[in-house]
């Protein structure tokens, strides 16, 4: 299970945003999960500033729970960067992304941990 939160400065239309999300959920094979247990928020138009400078860029924070070994955290690291790169334009060394191993997990008020 993986929360999955871009934030961008880029505005996003809604061809981007289903482009982002089928092709974000097609990567999660890539570290054994299924886009059936993703949750994916796409935040366009924040105020990001990298280097000093309000040029295009892009964080993704990634929440995964069950994956402490990190299976996978590599090439799903550089599937997320391209995708993110052709459907945003956003140059790939201006796109970030930070892993959260999760401990416990709650869906529908049912807990899971390790």
């Amino acid at each position: 299970m993986a929360f999955i939160l871009l934030k961008t400065n880029q505005p996003l239309s809604a061809e981007q945003e289903n482009a982002l999300q089928a092709q974000i959920g097609q990567a999660m094979g890539l570290i054994g999960q299924s886009a059936d247990y993703l949750l994916l928020g796409l935040e366009g138009g924040q105020s990001l500033y990298l280097r000093g400078a309000k040029q295009p860029a892009a964080l993704l924070q990634i929440s995964i729970f069950g994956n402490d070994s990190h299976q996978g955290y590599a090439p799903f690291s550089q599937a997320l960067t391209q995708i993110v790169s052709q459907t945003l334009a956003i140059p790939a060394a201006n796109i970030y992304i930070k892993f959260d191993d999760l401990q416990s997990w709650a869906v529908a008020g049912r807990l899971m941990e390790k």
